[in-house]
C-alpha cells in the first residue's frame, strides 16, 4: 500500500469517526431536550395551566437544537472538506 493510499484511507476513517461522533453528540442533546421539556410541560400544566411558560423553553432550547444540528451534523462534511483542503495546502516539506 502506497503512502497516498494510507493517507486516503486515514482521511476516510477519520471522516466516518468524526461524523459518527457528531451525530452521537446531537442525539444526546436531543434526548436531553425532549425529556427535560416533557418534565417542564408536566410541571407547568400541573401548577399553573393558565400560563404556558413552557413554550419559552421549547422554543428557546429548540433554536439551540436546530443550530446544533445544522452546524454539527448537517455541515460536518463541508467543514471536514475545508480542513482537509487547508491541511493539503500546507508545505510540510
Amino acid at each position: 500500500m502506497s503512502k497516498t493510499d494510507v493517507i486516503t484511507a486515514y482521511k476516510i476513517a477519520y471522516r466516518e469517526v468524526l461524523i459518527k461522533d457528531r451525530k452521537k453528540g446531537f442525539k444526546i442533546h436531543l434526548l436531553a431536550y425532549i425529556l427535560t421539556n416533557i418534565l417542564i410541560v408536566i410541571v407547568n400544566l400541573s401548577t399553573n395551566p393558565e400560563v404556558k411558560w413552557y413554550l419559552g423553553s421549547i422554543l428557546g432550547w429548540g433554536t439551540g437544537i436546530l443550530s446544533h444540528f445544522i452546524f454539527s451534523v448537517a455541515l460536518a462534511g463541508k467543514m471536514i472538506d475545508k480542513v482537509e483542503k487547508e491541511v493539503d495546502s500546507l508545505d510540510l516539506g
